[in-house]
C-alpha cells in the first residue's frame, strides 16, 4: 500500500535520524521544519499502520516494513536528486555542442538515466518484466 507524500517523507527523515543515534518527536519536527504536534499526529499513524514504534513520548524506530519503505523512498529521491544535478550539465552540453558525438553522449546519458529510475522505483515494471 502507498503512503501519500508526506508519511513517505516522514518515515525516510526517521531513517536518516537513525544513523545519529536516538530518534526523538523534536528531532522530527526540526529537520522537516513542522511542528511537534504534526509529528505526533503522523508518527500516530504510522504506529497504526505498523511503521513504526514508540512508546508513550519515547524514542521512535523504525519497524522492519518501515524501514523498508524509507528506504525505497530515500532511493527514489537519490535518483530524482541526481537526475536533476546532472541535467544542467548536459542541458549546456546540448547549448553549445562542440560536436555531434557530444550530442549523442549527452542524450545517451539522459535515456540511461530515465531507464535507470524506472527500473529501480518499480519492482513490477514492465521493463523488468521484459515485455
Amino acid at each position: 500500500m502507498r503512503l501519500g507524500e508526506s508519511l513517505e517523507d516522514y518515515l525516510e527523515t526517521l531513517l536518516i535520524l537513525e544513523k545519529t543515534g536516538k530518534i526523538r518527536c523534536v528531532d522530527v519536527a526540526s529537520k522537516l521544519k513542522v511542528s511537534k504536534p504534526s509529528v505526533n499526529k503522523a508518527m500516530n499513524v504510522l504506529k497504526e499502520k505498523g511503521y513504526v514504534h514508540q512508546e508513550s513520548y519515547g524514542d521512535i524506530h523504525l519497524s522492519d516494513e518501515g524501514r523498508k519503505i524509507a528506504q525505497e523512498v530515500y532511493h527514489r529521491h537519490q535518483v530524482i536528486s541526481s537526475f536533476l544535478t546532472v541535467f544542467p550539465s548536459i542541458y549546456a552540453l546540448l547549448r553549445y555542442p562542440y560536436s555531434l558525438f557530444s550530442c549523442f553522449i549527452a542524450i545517451a546519458f539522459q535515456i540511461f538515466l530515465v531507464l535507470s529510475f524506472l527500473l529501480s522505483y518499480s519492482p513490477q515494471s514492465p521493463l523488468q518484466k521484459g515485455l
